[in-house]
């Protein structure tokens, strides 16, 4: 149903009637009308006459406005790994994903608009892994290390587009900063329960757990860009921030307790 959807798009957005399709690939009217319905499909013989008519390349007539999408912003993806965001401009996404610039425009509206999506996306991944296996176990140092490492595995995947994400973060509209805070709240929200579990269990003093949570992220930040500069793997970069981690945690008296190691906090 959907490619018979996108078939019946493309034939509008040209300005034909069923009937002038229909004599344009040789066929009836109605072979064009169980073709949209979704009842049939079109033979590669008759799929090569309608890209001519409706002016688009063969696959685009059979992708789905969703596959479409997902092309696009994987095609953007690889152009702004390979040659930065400045570089890879609408015309060179759209000729990599093979789409039109309405199209493109159609989708996404603008640049910027598809390289929020891009960014939501990208960070959804590491919000996935972090849900499939939470730090249940162990200190709070030893979980905050679990927590931080899970986002650094999921960056060094694409180090290059992590970097020019945060490169980009300072040309932000407002609105674009609002939404990606307001992703990041779930970061955020799981690291303030860390530290009221450990306030419950006494390893440390209840205090400004949110204002901590924020340090912590700075601490994060400063320690991808190690990767940035060098050849480090997830456990080298938590290894580099352990020392900045203890000083915040020490502020809230926080002391490490034997037996609530980093090993028991995979248990």
């Amino acid at each position: 149903m959907e490619s018979g959807q996108r078939l019946r798009e493309l034939r509008e957005a040209v300005g034909l009637s069923q009937s002038k399709l229909a004599e344009l690939t040789g066929v009836t009217r109605n072979a064009v009308s169980q073709w949209e319905a979704g009842e049939t499909q079109p033979s590669s013989r008759r799929l090569a006459k309608l890209a001519k008519a409706l002016r688009v390349p063969i696959d685009e007539i059979m992708t789905s406005p969703g596959q479409a999408r997902e092309r696009v912003l994987n095609a953007a993806e690889r152009l702004f790994d390979r040659l930065g965001i400045a570089e890879a401009n609408i015309d060179v996404i759209c000729a990599t994903a093979d789409v039109t610039r309405a199209q493109f425009e159609s989708m996404f509206g603008s640049r910027d608009r598809m390289l929020q999506e891009l960014i939501r996306r990208f960070n959804a991944l590491a919000f996935t892994e972090m849900r499939k296996s939470p730090p249940r176990y162990g200190s709070l140092a030893a979980r905050l290390k679990y927590l931080l490492r899970a986002f650094y595995v999921n960056d060094l995947r694409n180090i290059k587009l992590k970097t020019a994400f945060i490169a980009y973060s300072w040309q932000w509209s407002r609105d674009q900063d609002r939404e990606n805070s307001i992703q990041f709240y779930e970061f955020h929200e799981l690291v303030i329960s860390l530290f009221n579990d450990a306030a419950l269990k006494a390893q440390i003093r209840h205090g400004d757990f949110h204002a901590a949570s924020h340090l912590i992220f700075a601490v994060y930040a400063q320690g991808l860009r190690r990767a940035v500069f060098g050849d480090h793997d997830a456990d080298q970069l938590v290894q580099a921030i352990e020392p900045q981690l203890a000083i915040i945690l020490e502020g809230f008296g926080f002391r490490d307790i034997p037996g609530f190691s980093e090993a028991e906090s995979s248990a």
